[in-house]
């Protein structure tokens, strides 16, 4: 890649104080987001449960 050919560019960010409540909500997701994906685990696992509770009989 040739950088001399790349296009200046201006990127904005939120301030500090919208980073810092962005932050705060994201941390309070990460409990809920780590319940479901272990839900979500579980939930993939029944197929084999079941197909091996079948042949336990």
């Amino acid at each position: 890649m040739l950088f001399n050919r790349l296009a200046e560019g201006e990127i904005a960010l939120p301030s500090f104080a919208d980073q810092q409540r962005a932050s705060a909500a994201l941390k309070e997701l990460k409990p809920l987001k780590r319940a479901l994906e272990a839900r979500l685990a579980e939930i993939n696992l029944l197929p084999q449960k079941i197909l091996s509770a079948a042949f336990e009989m």
